[in-house]
């Protein structure tokens, strides 16, 4: 039987009927190889049509589907697509025939995967003509067929592909948000029948396992005893203030938090500074939400510093409704306060706190790393980005002509964990974690310690996943060719506080020698002003 190997939902859920396509649509690439790797069957002949066949070879198969590849080498058919002629007139219907001519393509299973790059250049009316081709093939060759379109430029077809059913027999959306991975089957055919708008949860990916979400309260507000009521603590409220009679003041976060457990659509509001341990706090969010609902009301208010982007992605994961910044006076609090009650909170949770932790710890590599070093974490953090919403850019810049690529990496002064680079011949290559690229001049002005004009030509700045990925992999090619040196050698350190604490350790451990030397006692000079008649 063919279909995709998840379970959760009875075994011929997921099961693909002979001579049909079907449609998978995911916002990241990786999402998209690992549904399109779940289709592959051992009983039947299996063709890969891809621009970036490597992708699917990268996936630790016997950990997710219990097959490797060195079981499928007799059955399995990579084709790579050539972007020129696959754009052209017919290109894909002149791909479908070079399909043909293979016997194996007979009752065989094909994958076609279309990236955020391959696609933009498609109208609408050619992808519908592309799919009425596959259904045509399918049909002939009595094969089943799964597209899997990848990026956020896919998910945005969602509601125009749902037109198609005449030619597709599955639609399925696939989306991350708050470190939980979500699929949603507008209607997919199956052996037994039809699913039909059935949100599901990833539970697990080892193997892939989905869990039916439950049906959700109505959209509408539901009249609660506690809705008027706010809940905060001391520190948030300035001495003399008059607050509402619906408002109650608590000494502290931890007192506050005890008040709350039986609170269904009230606002709570906790305070958050310096001293606060943020781990505990967003736990205690979460519990919160799990516990009590979605119609409670989450706000944190800053009263000192600033609360860095990456932790403020941490507690709007956990189930924050909204972060105030230690400006906003009271006034401006109860403003906001009026403004969100009444309101659901609609995100998805994740399953697990401990998830999210893993999740939001990130990197403690920072500074100079070698070509794949570089690549690996920039890796890391790009997952971290899809589970928690925290922001990351690539920053390329272009070396004035002259320039050697080992002597500039040397000023980069690099304080802050997650904050990585890399350098080529004319390159250099930094990856900005927790940073959004409205951010990112203020940054490099941090990082770099003289003019950037007088060391480079320009910079671009790549924020997208896949603008990310394509920079890598212009990298690890220039690496794999042996184009791109390893400057850690000519780099003691290109943290400048490390390297501040060394020279400090190295002149505490080192004591002066003082040696005695007398002078002989100098010998008197008498001076005569000359006349002016003289």
């Amino acid at each position: 039987m063919r279909g995709l190997a998840i379970n959760g939902l009875g075994g011929k859920s997921f099961s693909l009927v002979d001579s049909s396509s079907y449609v998978v649509l995911a916002g990241s690439v990786e999402q998209g190889v690992e549904y399109g790797l779940s289709s592959i069957s051992k009983n039947v002949n299996n063709f890969l049509i891809s621009e970036d066949v490597e992708r699917f070879y990268t996936k630790d198969l016997p950990l997710l589907f219990n097959w490797q590849w060195s079981d499928l080498e007799k059955n399995c058919y990579p084709f790579r697509i050539n972007r020129t002629y696959f754009l052209r007139k017919n290109g894909f219907e002149q791909l479908l025939n070079e399909i043909k001519f293979y016997p194996q393509s007979k009752n065989s299973h094909i994958i076609i995967h279309l990236d955020e790059e391959l696609l933009k250049p498609i109208s609408l009316d050619t992808v519908k003509i592309m799919m009425q081709q596959a259904d045509e093939f399918a049909r002939e060759m009595k094969s089943t067929i799964l597209w899997v379109l990848t990026g956020d430029l896919a998910l945005t077809l969602f509601d125009k592909l749902r037109r198609f059913n005449q030619v597709i027999a599955g639609l399925v959306t696939v989306a991350t948000e708050a470190a939980s991975q979500t699929l949603f089957f507008d209607f997919w055919r199956h052996e037994t029948g039809y699913l039909t708008e059935v949100s599901c949860q990833v539970t697990s990916h080892t193997p892939l396992t989905l869990k039916v979400y439950e049906k959700l309260d109505s959209g509408h507000f539901q009249q609660f005893a506690d809705q008027n009521e706010v809940l905060l603590t001391q520190a948030i409220v300035p001495s003399d203030t008059k607050l509402p009679p619906t408002y109650q003041v608590f000494e502290s976060n931890e007192a506050l938090f005890v008040a709350v457990q039986e609170k269904k659509a009230a606002t709570i509001v906790f305070n958050i500074n310096k001293k606060t341990d943020q781990n505990v706090l967003a736990e205690q969010c979460f519990q919160l939400r799990k516990s009590n609902g979605n119609w409670l009301k989450i706000v944190l208010k800053n009263t000192d510093g600033v609360i860095r982007h990456k932790d403020e992605c941490l507690f709007l994961t956990v189930g924050v409704n909204l972060i105030l910044h230690s400006s906003t006076d009271i006034s401006r609090l109860m403003s906001q306060i009026q403004a969100i009650q009444g309101y659901k909170f609609s995100r998805p949770l994740p399953p697990s706190f401990a998830e999210v932790l893993s999740y939001s710890q990130g990197s403690s590599e920072k500074g100079y790393l070698s070509v794949f070093s570089f690549i690996d974490e920039v890796f890391r953090h790009r997952e971290t980005a899809v589970n928690t919403g925290v922001s990351g850019v690539m920053v390329v810049l272009t070396l004035q002509k002259g320039l050697d690529a080992g002597d500039v990496v040397s000023l980069f002064n690099v304080k802050r964990s997650g904050d990585i680079f890399t350098a080529t011949e004319k390159h250099i290559y930094i990856y900005l974690n927790a940073c959004r690229e409205n951010d990112v001049d203020l940054a490099l002005s941090r990082l770099f310690r003289l003019s950037l004009g007088e060391f480079f030509l320009f910079h671009d700045v790549f924020a997208t996943e896949l603008s990310i990925e394509e920079q890598c992999r212009v990298i690890r090619k220039a690496a794999m060719n042996g184009d791109v040196q390893d400057y850690s050698s000519q780099i003691e350190s290109s943290n400048v506080a490390d390297l501040n604490q060394s020279q400090a350790s190295s002149t505490e451990n080192s004591k002066q020698e003082f040696s005695d030397f007398n002078r002989k006692n100098a010998t008197p000079i008498s001076l005569k002003v000359k006349n002016e008649h003289e």
